[in-house]
C-alpha cells in the first residue's frame, strides 16, 4: 500500500479524531472520504468545473440533507 503524507489544519484534524469510534483509525477515515469523492466528482463534473469546490460541496451537502430528510419522513422519524 502506498504511503502518503499530508498536513491538516488543527481544527480539521480534531474534527476527524472526534468522528472516530473505538477501533477506527484516521487513515481509514481519510481513505473512505477519498473513495466518496472519487464516486461523486465524476457526477459533479457534468455541471461544475474542477475549481468550483465550494459550489460542489454546497450541492452535495444540500442533496444529501434532502435525501436523508426524505428517508426519515418515510420511516416516520
Amino acid at each position: 500500500m502506498a504511503k502518503t503524507s499530508l498536513s491538516l489544519p488543527d481544527e480539521m484534524n480534531e474534527a476527524i479524531e472526534n468522528e472516530l469510534s473505538y477501533g477506527d483509525n484516521k487513515s481509514e477515515w481519510i481513505r473512505h472520504s477519498i473513495r466518496m469523492r472519487q464516486h461523486v466528482d465524476p457526477i459533479l463534473d457534468e455541471v461544475y468545473e474542477s475549481y468550483q469546490r465550494e459550489e460542489r460541496l454546497e450541492l452535495v451537502e444540500k442533496a444529501v440533507r434532502e435525501k436523508v430528510d426524505e428517508m426519515k419522513h418515510e420511516n416516520g422519524k
